[in-house]
């Protein structure tokens, strides 16, 4: 088992400094004290952002957050909203979760993300070697679920704000890319958090998904996938679907 990281800081575009203090300040203010470490991940450190990207960060917590706590880090991440959506990011993201919710299953694919993708801003390194506590159909089955829950209940592919529309769209091909490429590293893929490395990953491991592979690359980075290509769309979705079940992988239909 290999991991590939291509996240890092100094990937981080010049503009976006300020917000990533931004968010860490908001950390800060909201926790105080209870704050154990704070992590950027996905796009914007992994040098790969374009016109719909949002940002990503995991804070943990020493002990649980309260309501109150909650609702002042929601009131900052909605200012930050203001500033900074929708250009030159579509969405700013602030998740918490306690030390030990980070340390039970339930948190085994923000681990995972962590381990992959996270880059330490404040405080304690925290992942450890999730590949060494879970087998990877358990690590991949952790991801499909959540994936399959997006796109059942949390994606409108014909949402009345065309902006909302086209992203929750791509977003399904997104999805659709991801389990893919967790089904090809269960066949021996490297561990990547690059996007762009995913379609050649499965090319290699998985030819016989190479041009499913494609088409949902193609239709994530157009951004505007049109009402002729939903079809298009749920085909690539249900067999990604299928390449994680016929591995033993738990998702939803």
């Amino acid at each position: 088992m290999r991991i590939d990281r291509s996240a890092s800081l100094d990937k981080l575009p010049a503009n976006l400094i300020p917000l990533k203090h931004a968010c860490l300040e908001a950390y800060k203010e909201a926790f105080g004290e209870k704050l154990l470490a704070v992590y950027a991940v996905g796009s914007w450190v992994r040098g790969e952002m374009h016109k719909g990207s949002d940002t990503d960060s995991y804070a943990v917590l020493r002990t649980d957050s309260t309501p109150e706590e909650e609702a002042h880090l929601e009131s900052m991440r909605q200012q930050l909203l203001l500033q900074w959506c929708p250009n030159p990011v579509s969405d700013v993201e602030l998740d918490v979760l306690s030390l030990e919710d980070y340390q039970g299953y339930i948190a085994l694919r923000k681990r995972t993300i962590l381990q992959i993708d996270g880059c330490l801003l404040y405080g304690q390194d925290l992942p450890g070697d999730v590949f060494q506590e879970q087998s990877m159909t358990q690590i991949a089955s952790s991801f499909g679920r959540v994936f399959a829950g997006k796109v059942n209940h949390g994606l409108d592919l014909n949402h009345k704000n065309l902006a909302t529309r086209y992203r929750h769209r791509s977003l399904k091909a997104k999805f659709a890319l991801r389990c893919m490429e967790w089904a090809a590293i269960i066949e021996g893929a490297p561990i990547t958090s690059s996007m762009h490395q995913y379609v050649s990953d499965i090319q290699q491991f998985l030819p016989d998904l190479a041009s499913q592979a494609a088409q949902a690359w193609t239709l994530y980075r157009k951004q505007r996938i049109t009402d002729a290509e939903l079809e298009d769309l749920e085909a690539v979705w249900q067999t990604a679907l299928r390449s994680l079940l016929e591995r033993g992988v738990n998702v939803p239909k």
